[in-house]
């Protein structure tokens, strides 16, 4: 097979040891979700870190939006980027404990969406177009939350 990786030794059906192979894909995989874990952080930090300048800069109802943010909807910010980030590594070092990171991330992110849609209608302060991200975002954290289980069962991290 030269689109794959030996992993390890597994026990077989029946008995007899046999070798799990990885797809070549899934190093490629790794490294574009932990990318987008990183953008995530960075769009954390810039958020958070935001000069009251460009905060001043924006219209009102968004300035409203960022200064009436209750902290469990930061914290689940951050726990959405954190989690999603040692998630993607440990998925890269073939860790199952990747798994309940991205779950833990998964979790945030609708902590955070619960907020930004239900709670602040974010709709309404940024426009339709403040759908596009937070529905991408929602799409690959549950894709990473089923790749990382199904990465387990197939035996390719441990």
């Amino acid at each position: 097979m030269a689109n794959a990786e030996p992993l390890g030794e597994h026990q077989g059906k029946d008995g007899i040891d046999e070798l799990s192979i990885i797809p070549k894909w899934f190093t490629i995989l790794t490294v574009v979700v932990l990318v987008w874990n990183i953008l995530g952080m960075l769009a954390f930090f810039g958020q958070q870190t935001m000069p009251a300048e460009a905060l001043a800069q924006l219209p009102e109802a968004q300035q409203t939006y960022y200064k009436a943010m209750p902290l469990w909807a930061t914290a689940g910010f951050a726990v959405a980027v954190f989690a999603g980030v040692l998630g993607s590594i440990l998925l890269m070092f073939k860790k199952s404990f990747a798994y309940e990171l991205l779950l833990a991330s998964f979790i945030g992110v609708l902590v955070q969406q619960f907020h930004a849609f239900v709670l602040a209608n974010a709709v309404e302060v940024f426009g339709m177009s403040a759908l596009a991200m937070p529905l991408m975002v929602f799409i690959v954290s549950l894709f990473l939350v089923w790749f990382a289980k199904h990465c387990i069962k197939q035996g390719w991290i441990t």
